[in-house]
C-alpha cells in the first residue's frame, strides 16, 4: 500500500512545504513501483468516477451524496486532504476511504420514498419507541439510510424567523452509537438575495486553504433546488450519541451559488493563525445564525425514527427496483472499460427503493406543532483531522488513521431542544373534477415501467381494479400519489411531459427512472395547484 504522506505534501501554509514537495516529487521519480502504480491509478480514476456519479438513483439525497463525493474527490486530486472543509467531520461518516484509489468512496445505501405528513402522522400519534438506540438494533452499521419526499411542496413545510423550509431529503448513517445526519431543505424567501449571494463569493481566503477558488460557471441562480424551484438550498448536518442523547455538533450550510456560507458550532472550524477577537466574531454569528435555524435541527432530531417507522409500517411497503445511469450507457465505451478495468461487482446498473405506500391523510389540519425527542445540545469532544498517514485514537482509545477524538473541556452552550411547528398550504383541493394522480407497478412489468393514472376514488381500490382487470400474476401497488383538483388536466400534463418515455399512446405505461417520473409530476402538480 501507498502511504498517502509520499503523495501529498503539507498545505502551502507549512514552513515545510517547498522542501517536502520536492521530497515527495524527487522520491516518485526514482519509485520505479511507485511510477507503475500511479499511472495504473491514472488510468482507473476516470472509471471509478464514472461508476460512482453514474450509479445513482436519481433521488435528491442520492445527487447530494454524488456532489460530496466529486468535491471531496477533486480536492484532494487536485490539492490534497489539508483542502478539505471542516463540515468533512460529518460528511466523512457517509463515505469511506478507499486505499486502492485514495480518495474517499460511496457507502452502500438503502433509499425510501415517503411522504413526511404519513411521518409526523405516526410520530406524534406516540408509536414511536422513545429510545434512540433503537437505531442500533434497526439500522445496519456503516449503510446510509436515505429518505426522499414525495411532492415536499404540497407537504408539511418547517417554519422559522422569517422563511419556511421544504424538506426534500433526509440521510442517517450509524457507527456504533454515534449517528451522522443530513438534511437538504428548499428555504423561500431564500436568506440571500440575488445580488447580495455573489458578496459571499468576494470574502477573505481561509487560512490553509488559499489555493482554492469557487467555479468561475457558478452563480447566484445556481443556489436554487432543481427539485424545488424558486427555493434556495440549506443543507443542516449534525452528529449525535445515541446513548447519550447529545449533539456533538451542528453545520447549517447556505448554498449562495459559488459556496456555501457555513455556520458552526465545531471548533475545529478555526485555524490557529486566527486571531481571539476574530474567533469570538465567528462564533458569535454562527450562534446567531443557528439560534434562527433551530426549527430546522429540532425536525432533524425529530426524523430519526425513519427507520424504525418504515420497520412498523412494513405492511405498507413496497419494494421497487429501477436501473441507473450505468444501465442507460451500458452499451458505451466508457461503461464497457469500467467493466473490464473494475469488475462488473463494482457497477451498480439498477437499484432497490422502498416506498411506503401513502393513504388518504387522517388529519387536514394546516399547522402542526412537533416536539422532538429529549436531546442535549453540548459539546463534549470532537474529531479533529491529522496529516495523512499519521494515526490518533477514537473515542475508545483504538487506533484510527487520518484523525483522533478530542474530549472537551469547556461546554460552549447546552440545552434541550424545543419543539417547532410544520405548516401546510392548500391542504383542501378545489376544482370542478377533484381526485388522484398515481403511479404504480406490478411486478410482473419490466425494469423501469410504471402506469400513471387518475383515479376519483382512493388508490388502494383502483389498484384493485387493475389487477383484477389485467390479470397480471403479480398485483398493482401504489408506489405515489398526489391529490388534485382536475385529475383529467393532471393526468394530461403528466402524459404530455412524460410522452418521450411512452410505452404506447394508447396505454398509459412509461418506461423510466422511478425519480424522474416522481420529480416530474411533482413539478406538474405544484404549478396546477
Amino acid at each position: 500500500m501507498i502511504e498517502l504522506s509520499r503523495l501529498f505534501p503539507p498545505p502551502p501554509t507549512h514552513p515545510s512545504h517547498e522542501v517536502l514537495s520536492t521530497l515527495v516529487r524527487e522520491s516518485a521519480e526514482r519509485d520505479l513501483s511507485m511510477r507503475l502504480w500511479t499511472q495504473e491509478l491514472a488510468k482507473k480514476m476516470p472509471s471509478f468516477g464514472l461508476t460512482r456519479m453514474e450509479g445513482g438513483a436519481g433521488f435528491p439525497i442520492s445527487n447530494l451524496l454524488r456532489e460530496y463525493f466529486s468535491e471531496y474527490g477533486s480536492r484532494i486530486l487536485t490539492h490534497g486532504p489539508h483542502s478539505f472543509p471542516s463540515s468533512f467531520n460529518v460528511i466523512e461518516s457517509f463515505l469511506k476511504y478507499s486505499h486502492d484509489f485514495l480518495m474517499f468512496d460511496l457507502r452502500e445505501e438503502r433509499e425510501h420514498l415517503l411522504r413526511l405528513q404519513d411521518y409526523l402522522e405516526w410520530y406524534t400519534s406516540g408509536a414511536i419507541p422513545e429510545e434512540p438506540e433503537i437505531l442500533v438494533e434497526v439500522m445496519t452499521e456503516g449503510v446510509v439510510h436515505s429518505f426522499n419526499l414525495v411532492d415536499p411542496t404540497g407537504d408539511y413545510r418547517v417554519q422559522t424567523q422569517g422563511s419556511e423550509l421544504v424538506i426534500s431529503g433526509v440521510a442517517l448513517v450509524r457507527h456504533g452509537t454515534e449517528l451522522s445526519m443530513m438534511i437538504l431543505c428548499g428555504e423561500s424567501p431564500s436568506d440571500f438575495s440575488d445580488e447580495e449571494a455573489p458578496d459571499f463569493d468576494r470574502g477573505q481566503a481561509i487560512v490553509g486553504r488559499e489555493s482554492l477558488e469557487s467555479d468561475p460557471e457558478l452563480t447566484a441562480e445556481d443556489r436554487f433546488l432543481k427539485e424545488i424551484p424558486g427555493h434556495s438550498r440549506v443543507i443542516g448536518l449534525v452528529r449525535l450519541d445515541l446513548r447519550g442523547r447529545q449533539s456533538f455538533v451542528r453545520y447549517l450550510n447556505h448554498d449562495v451559488g459559488p459556496r456555501y456560507q457555513v455556520a458552526t458550532d465545531d471548533p475545529t472550524v478555526f485555524s490557529e493563525d486566527i486571531e481571539q477577537a476574530q474567533r469570538k466574531t465567528i462564533l458569535s454569528a454562527s450562534a446567531e445564525t443557528l439560534a434562527r435555524y433551530e426549527p430546522l435541527f429540532a425536525s432533524l432530531w425529530s426524523l430519526i425514527y425513519l427507520p424504525v417507522f418504515f420497520v412498523d409500517a412494513h405492511s405498507r411497503v413496497t419494494e421497487t427496483t429501477f436501473s441507473t445511469g450505468l444501465h442507460a450507457k451500458r452499451a458505451s465505451t466508457a461503461v464497457r472499460r469500467a467493466t473490464r478495468q473494475l469488475g462488473r461487482e463494482q457497477l451498480c446498473f439498477s437499484r432497490r427503493v422502498y416506498c411506503l405506500q401513502g393513504g388518504e391523510p387522517e388529519s387536514a389540519d394546516k399547522e402542526m406543532t412537533v416536539v422532538p425527542p429529549e436531546m442535549e445540545i453540548a459539546e463534549s469532544g470532537f474529531w479533529k483531522l491529522l496529516p495523512p498517514g499519521d494515526v490518533g485514537e477514537d473515542e475508545e482509545g483504538n487506533a484510527i488513521v487520518g484523525k483522533t477524538w478530542v474530549e472537551r473541556t469547556d461546554t460552549w452552550s447546552t440545552h434541550g431542544v424545543g419543539e417547532f411547528v410544520v405548516r401546510r398550504h392548500g391542504i383542501a383541493v378545489e376544482g370542478a373534477n377533484p381526485g388522484y394522480l398515481y403511479i404504480m407497478r406490478s411486478g410482473s412489468h419490466g425494469l423501469d415501467v410504471y402506469k400513471i393514472g387518475k383515479t376519483r376514488r382512493s388508490t388502494d381500490v383502483r389498484a384493485g381494479e387493475l389487477t383484477g382487470a389485467t390479470g397480471v400474476p403479480t398485483s398493482f401497488e401504489v408506489l405515489a400519489s398526489w391529490e388534485v383538483g382536475d385529475i383529467n388536466l393532471a393526468e394530461k400534463e403528466a402524459h404530455h411531459c412524460l410522452r418521450a418515455y411512452r410505452l404506447s399512446r394508447r396505454r398509459e405505461f412509461f418506461r423510466a427512472p422511478l425519480s424522474t417520473i416522481v420529480a416530474e409530476i411533482g413539478r406538474i402538480v405544484g404549478n396546477l395547484s
